[in-house]
């Protein structure tokens, strides 16, 4: 089985911490992940820092925010990140593929 990666996120409502995601198998998902802000995705209930989602390296969507679990030593600290698969299986509906045709 491959590997997935996102390709691209949007939100599209930080309030509702709904994003729509595309990842690299050509599939679409609105996917909202308010059961999934808890532990060390709580500060991400704020909409603010929600909205600030972007795609790194090697296709996995990312928060601009340091964590370090409980009890950990500093170095041990890491960008806040969600796996791929994690989202294909979160709360949510498939959308339509995007067309890759260019339109004449």
């Amino acid at each position: 089985m491959a590997i997935l990666h996102v390709t691209d996120v949007e939100v599209t409502d930080a309030d509702r911490y709904e994003l729509v995601v595309s990842f690299d198998d050509g599939t679409r998902r609105r996917v909202e992940l308010g059961s999934l802000l808890e532990g060390c995705f709580e500060p991400l209930r704020d909409p603010a820092r929600f909205a600030e989602v972007y795609v790194a390296d090697p296709g996995v969507p990312t928060w601009p925010l340091t964590v370090r679990p409980e009890g950990a030593p500093e170095e041990d600290a890491m960008q806040l990140d969600l796996a791929p698969e994690a989202l294909k299986e979160a709360p949510g509906e498939e959308l339509p593929r995007e067309s890759t045709c260019a339109r004449a």
